[in-house]
């Protein structure tokens, strides 16, 4: 009967704590609709991407295990997917980041209007972000969605919970 007790106290105290860890977790779209999330976590997170990054495990509080590491030197995107969108709409951006030297960006580009939103990030610290501003997109659009660290002045960001979302 003890060891039912005890048993039952472990099982109790551990659904409390893991409450807890997922109420932690950064909620960025609010009651937006997300068209495109990815935290890096796992390979099919990553499936879509190109260019240069590393996966390292450094993230906020409550953000999961891992983060996309960002750097390089030069003007080409580092790190960028493409998306297509179904419809006319309008889209945001929301991430996570970090600055670990000379900060960064994250855009989002239409490639058929050559309209663009951006991110930056300078905070040395993990930082929540959203866009002030929407790009408009529709059917047909090529929209390019860019983790970029570097320029002329070599840089590094880490990058988490990118969201691309519908705005109303």
């Amino acid at each position: 009967m003890r060891i039912q007790l005890l048993s039952l106290a472990l099982i109790s105290v551990f659904s409390f704590v893991s409450c807890n860890i997922i109420s932690d977790a950064p909620q960025l779209s609010g009651s937006e609709e997300v068209v495109y999330f990815s935290s890096f976590e796992s390979k099919a997170e990553l499936s879509g991407w190109k260019g240069g990054y590393k996966v390292i495990e450094d993230s906020p509080n409550g953000g999961g295990i891992k983060s996309a590491h960002i750097s390089g030197g030069c003007v080409y995107p580092h790190f960028y997917r493409t998306l297509y969108p179904t419809q006319a709409e309008q889209w945001g951006i929301n991430a996570w980041a970090k600055n670990l030297s000379n900060g960064g960006s994250i855009t989002l580009e239409n490639r058929t209007t050559d309209q663009s939103i951006y991110l930056s990030i300078q905070d040395d610290e993990w930082k929540q972000l959203s866009s002030d501003d929407l790009l408009a997109v529709k059917d047909g659009d090529e929209v390019i969605l860019t983790l970029n660290a570097g320029g002329f002045v070599s840089s590094s960001m880490l990058v988490t919970s990118v969201e691309v979302t519908k705005g109303y």
